[in-house]
């Protein structure tokens, strides 16, 4: 009786095992430049995950080099801006999906955002990379099946397509290592990055698969 009950602890403790999101802020603002950092600090059973310091080292090198070019901005009443925001993806993979977006202006007509995705295994804490996740074959095929979507949208009327994607251009650059990767209810998505396949203007393109879709090429 007492192996059964040590045993359906153990079960208990595993299957209720999540990742904690608690969210750290940095923020200041002088007469040449203001920012606002809100950025996550992944937490599992109660212990500070070995993600956080790569992302403490990121949030801290940024700061640093933006405050270096804002105490050079020449215009006045205008300062230089620089904002990190990050939103969570409830899922149904058993990963902890985060989007964070770092947001700077340092004059000129519009700022730039940059986009950056982490994807810990709720069980383990292991912030996971795209290989960790699929098989061999997979970036082959979601690219593939990428470069049919924008061909089939290039192929409408100008005036009828949802995004105008770059043409020509846009089917060398459709590469994953020019998006950003999470996971999204029943659906992975893949966003790219601003200027990659599309214009400022169309912001970050994504393109989704559902579970099923992708279910052969899981690893997890």
């Amino acid at each position: 009786m007492k192996k059964n009950l040590l045993f359906y602890f153990l079960f208990s403790t595993l299957a209720l095992a999540s990742v904690d999101i608690k969210t750290i802020s940095k923020n200041e603002e002088t007469e040449k430049y203001k920012y606002e950092f809100s950025y996550p600090k992944f937490i599992l059973n109660e212990k500070s995950l070995s993600v956080n310091n790569e992302i403490e080292k990121i949030v801290n090198d940024n700061i640093k080099g933006f405050k270096k070019e804002g105490v050079t901005n020449p215009y006045k009443n205008r300062p230089y801006e620089a904002k990190m925001i990050f939103k969570e993806f409830k899922n149904n993979f058993g990963i902890t999906s985060t989007l964070v977006m770092n947001y700077f202006y340092t004059g000129g007509a519009h700022g730039i955002t940059g986009l950056t995705s982490y994807n810990i295994n709720s069980e383990t804490g292991k912030n996971l990379t795209f290989n960790d996740i699929f098989s061999r074959g997979a970036k082959k095929y979601f690219e593939q099946e990428i470069t049919k979507k924008i061909e089939s949208e290039l192929r409408k009327p100008l005036e009828k397509r949802e995004i105008n994607y770059f043409g020509e251009k846009t089917m060398r650059t459709v590469d994953l290592d020019n998006a950003v990767l999470f996971f999204r209810g029943n659906e992975f998505v893949i966003r790219y990055q601003q200027y990659a396949i599309a214009p400022y203007s169309e912001g970050t393109p994504e393109f989704t698969f559902t579970k099923e879709q992708i279910e052969k090429y899981l690893k997890i």
